[in-house]
């Protein structure tokens, strides 16, 4: 598996494969697949991820994302993609 610090990736993985709401062996061998072709990518983004990584992985990817963070029972923004890339 990846290293904890990886987390980056299990969450944007989850959200395109849905892995978090029905885990079969099928889905769960799709969400390794996706995140072994990403390798290159993520390989050049420091770890654990910063904005400047998210930027990165949203440019080489044509994946939205949005970073939320939740700190003393408040919920906010982290980081809220300027792209209006769309999954299917």
């Amino acid at each position: 598996g990846l290293p904890l610090d990886h987390c980056f990736e299990y969450a944007v993985a989850a959200s395109v494969v849905n892995c978090a709401r029905n885990a079969s062996r099928a889905k769960n061998k799709k969400y390794v697949e996706l995140i072994n072709f990403w390798a290159p990518i993520l390989n050049k983004i420091k770890h654990p991820v910063d904005y400047k990584g998210v930027r990165s992985f949203e440019k080489w990817t044509s994946i939205s994302i949005n970073v939320y963070g939740f700190e003393n029972n408040t919920l906010f923004p982290f980081y809220i993609s300027y792209n209006s890339y769309c999954c299917a």
